[in-house]
């Protein structure tokens, strides 16, 4: 099977990165060098819990239960780190693999890692030790999840001028393959389970998502959601909402989880590269190009907190299972937990 080449994954992400660059001289132009209203509120630099520093920009970010957090960078470097000892609990540097996804099983035992090869990487956290890669025989792969119970893992695939981009569904731990999804045009760029498992959300690099039945494997609905690549996309743990952001528009729009059918969006003033529903999907968390944070109400659109990075643009947030810890991760090589409460200034 061909896969992209080194040149093709540093081209995009030199494309994303100067768009993150974008973002931030954009949202600076927009409000005269000041922060928006109500982003940062006094910077909320109380909130910072902990901090690690990285020689490259942090590329995606996964959290483990309430313990573990695993990001990588742009250079290809892993770590997986104990959150309650700051030890390191895996330390990996795979130049060949870029690490574009990563995904932890429910209660965080099990990384899966996908790059730019023709296997998902698995690392076994309890263990310490690297299980045998899955091998899907469908290409370069580019993103993965885990269904919410754990007994499913999701593959995406990037295209290329030999290779169409394919979904592929495994029962986990079993590995034995339960179905393949195809009708995307895009590299697929982003999956998401309900929680039952029996339905996901899958999005792409023309700015497409579908909507699939996972025991049959038919696409129940498609929308062109954005205009150009969808970056992101999350589904909301009630099961009621999906959320897509595209840097290109700005938006981070909503989506009905059953029928496609839009729902609003949330008006954003700088490039959304990631964002992520808190583990009871009342709130989302929105990372911005301009390197703001931000909190939002899913019901009402409001925000409810924010925090500003020192400097360049977030490209990676994620919540802890117990949405009491948000993690991001920027351009300037920091990943960084953050209180949630007192984001929200311990209105919680």
């Amino acid at each position: 099977m061909d896969r992209p080449g080194k040149g093709l994954v540093f081209a995009w992400r030199r494309w994303q990165l100067c768009l993150a660059v974008l973002g931030v001289i954009i949202a600076i132009a927009a409000t005269d060098g000041d922060i928006p209203a109500g982003a940062g509120s006094g910077d909320r630099r109380s909130a910072q819990i902990a901090q690690d520093d990285y020689d490259a920009p942090i590329w995606s970010l996964a959290l483990g239960g309430q313990t573990r957090v695993a990001s990588s960078t742009i250079a290809g470097e892993v770590r997986v780190k104990d959150l309650a000892t700051g030890s390191v609990l895996r330390l990996h540097d795979d130049r060949e693999g870029y690490a574009l996804s990563l995904a932890f099983s429910p209660g965080g035992r099990f990384l899966a890692i996908a790059g730019n090869g023709p296997a998902v990487r698995i690392w076994d956290a309890e263990e310490g030790i690297e299980r045998e890669p899955l091998r899907t025989g469908t290409g370069a792969i580019k993103t993965v999840a885990f269904s919410p119970d754990g007994t499913k893992l999701a593959v995406g695939t990037w295209k290329t001028e030999r290779q169409r981009p394919a979904v592929t569904i495994w029962e986990w731990p079993a590995r034995r393959r339960l179905a393949s999804l195809e009708g995307h045009r895009g590299s697929i760029s982003g999956l998401a389970f309900s929680p039952s498992g029996s339905r996901l959300v899958t999005a792409d690099s023309v700015g497409e998502m579908k909507l699939w039945d996972v025991p049959t494997g038919e696409e129940r609905a498609c929308r062109q959601a954005h205009g150009a690549g969808i970056m992101v996309l999350a589904l909301s743990p009630d099961d009621r909402l999906v959320a897509t952001s595209c840097y290109v528009d700005g938006d981070v729009r909503l989506w009905d989880a059953a029928s496609g059918e839009p729902r609003g969006s949330l008006k954003v003033p700088a490039g959304v590269p990631a964002l992520a529903f808190s583990p009871d999907g009342a709130m989302i968390a929105i990372a911005r190009g301009d390197g703001i944070a931000s909190l939002s109400d899913v019901t009402s659109g409001r925000e409810v907190g924010s925090v500003r990075v020192p400097t360049g643009s977030l490209q990676a947030v994620a919540f802890s299972d117990d949405g009491r810890t948000l993690a991001t991760g920027g351009v300037d090589g920091s990943v960084r937990l953050w209180d949630v409460v007192k984001i929200r200034g311990g209105d919680r």
